[in-house]
C-alpha cells in the first residue's frame, strides 16, 4: 500500500500600510518674547513634543529649542523635527529724563547694542549721540536694532523750563565810604 501524504493549505491576507513621511517646518529664527507657528503633516494624528496633538502649534520658546513630531497614518508613523533660534533683543536705554533751561540743549545718549546694529531717534537721527535742543518740553524715543534684526525701544523726556529773570532792584549810587 502506498502511503498517502496529507496536506493542508492556509493563506494569510499581510496588509501593508502606506509609508509615512513626516514633514515640519523648516528651522526658524525669532526674536526673544515672540511666537512662531509650526506645521506638520504626511499623517491622520500628530504628538508634538510639548504634548500638542494638532498638526499647526504656536510655540514661544525662552531660548532655542528643537521641537519633534510624530506622525502616524493607518498604524505607521515617521518623525520629523524643526529647532526654533531665539535671538535676544537689546537691552535699549535712551539714559536718564533731563531738565534744561529755554535755549539750552540736551545731550541725549543711546546704548543696549553690545555688537553690530543700529539706532534711530524720533528725530530721525541715527547715531547713538544726539545734541538736541527743543523750544518746549519734548519725548524722544530711540530705537535699537540689533544684528539679529530684534528691536527694542525707549524714551527719555527732555523738560523745558524758562529762564530764570534777576532783579537786584534799582541802581544805587553810593559816595565813596558811604553806605548805600
Amino acid at each position: 500500500m502506498s502511503e498517502g501524504v496529507c496536506f493542508e493549505i492556509a493563506s494569510v491576507e499581510v496588509e501593508v500600510g502606506p509609508g509615512v513621511t513626516a514633514t515640519v517646518s523648516t528651522d526658524q529664527e525669532i526674536c526673544a518674547g515672540e511666537m512662531v507657528s509650526l506645521t506638520a503633516s504626511g499623517g491622520t494624528d500628530y504628538v508634538w513634543s510639548t504634548g500638542e496633538t494638532t498638526p499647526d502649534i504656536i510655540v514661544n520658546p525662552g531660548a532655542t529649542t528643537t521641537y519633534t513630531v510624530t506622525v502616524y497614518n493607518q498604524g505607521c508613523f515617521a518623525t520629523a523635527e524643526t529647532t526654533v533660534s531665539v535671538n535676544p533683543i537689546p537691552a535699549t536705554s535712551a539714559g536718564p529724563d533731563q531738565q534744561i533751561c529755554e535755549g539750552e540743549s540736551a545731550q541725549l545718549l543711546a546704548t543696549g547694542l553690545s555688537g553690530s546694529g543700529t539706532y534711530e531717534w524720533s528725530t530721525g537721527e541715527t547715531s547713538d549721540l544726539i545734541i538736541v535742543s527743543p523750544l518746549i518740553t519734548t519725548l524722544y524715543i530711540v530705537t535699537a536694532t540689533n544684528e539679529f534684526d530684534c528691536a527694542a525701544s525707549d524714551q527719555v523726556v527732555v523738560s523745558v523750563g524758562p529762564v530764570p529773570f534777576a532783579d537786584a532792584g534799582p541802581n544805587q549810587f553810593i559816595v565813596s565810604g558811604g553806605n548805600a
